[in-house]
């Protein structure tokens, strides 16, 4: 798996049948939630339907430094590797018991 960001799909019965990514890649929202990788993830901007909710992957594909705010950097990590969401503090990603992971 790849980072990815989670979108949440506001309005099903008026969703888009697909997004394009610069990449030209398209992504199919069939459900409540749709990932999209990096770095298509940052170019969706649609927020009459969709609306970033955090960037999910492994811990191996976790980003060390993630991109600066205004590019949606400051969205919590779901890392499916040790099944928890992080945040990204300005110099390291914690934990919600505030440890550095």
């Amino acid at each position: 798996m790849t980072t990815a960001v989670r979108y949440q799909v506001l309005d099903l019965a008026r969703h888009p049948v697909a997004l394009h990514g610069a990449s030209g890649r398209s992504y199919r929202a069939t459900g409540a939630t749709l990932d999209i990788p990096l770095p298509d993830g940052l170019e969706i901007h649609q927020p009459e339907y969709f609306s970033p909710m955090l960037m999910t992957g492994t811990t191996t594909d976790r980003l060390a430094t993630p991109m600066p705010s205004g590019q949606r950097g400051r969205l919590p990590y779901l890392d499916t590797t040790l099944s928890a969401t992080l945040t990204w503090t300005g110099a390291a990603w914690i934990n919600s018991s505030g440890s550095v992971v």
